[in-house]
């Protein structure tokens, strides 16, 4: 399956936006500066699949996180794994890293996973991105690149074989806002 938003507004049946999303002609726009926000696509996927989505980031004023969430469970408590760019723009500490994230469905989320410096910190906020993650049984690989060329990529490892990764996908956005292009699936 595959989405482009070419069409525009209204959004298709099998999304939920989240506040803070909204659907335009080519393009899903996500924003939160202060806390998070998200779109799910309401299509279970079972492992193994690949997800990959592109998009462009806002100005960030600060700190925040752009991601793919993976494994979302719909029923319950509303679980979920997500590959997330961290981009922390403040003064000389400027960083940027990517990480993959648990949601358990309570609680907060844990950082599981995570590689440093996948792209320079000086990288315009509005650059093309892509993050795609592959799960194949109880393992997750995230890939990330951009339109410069850098690229990096994160594995983990569920530590419970029968941890179940199949589910839905989301955008994510926290702390930070972007401009999605495409979102793909394939199982």
């Amino acid at each position: 399956d595959w989405h482009s938003w070419a069409a525009g507004p209204p959004a298709p049946s099998d999304w939920t936006l989240g506040s803070g999303f909204t659907l335009a002609t080519d393009q899903m726009e996500g924003s939160n500066t202060n806390g998070s926000a998200n779109a799910y696509w309401d299509i279970g996927l079972v492992s193994p699949y690949v997800a990959e989505m592109t998009f462009y980031g806002d100005t960030l004023v600060s700190g925040g996180w752009i991601g793919l969430l993976v494994a979302r469970k719909f029923n319950g408590n509303d679980s979920w794994y997500g590959c997330f760019l961290r981009r922390d723009n403040v003064g000389p500490t400027a960083q940027t890293a990517l990480q993959i994230y648990r949601w358990p469905g309570y609680g907060s989320a844990n950082n599981v996973a995570q590689t440093s410096d996948p792209e320079p910190a000086s990288t315009a906020d509005n650059a093309l991105r892509r993050i795609r993650v592959l799960v194949d049984g109880n393992t997750l690989t995230c890939r990330y690149s951009n339109e410069n060329g850098d690229s990096s990529e994160v594995t983990y490892s569920t530590p419970n074989p029968f941890d179940n990764l199949d589910g839905g996908l989301a955008y994510r956005v926290y702390d930070w806002g972007a401009t999605f292009t495409s979102i793909i699936a394939y199982e």
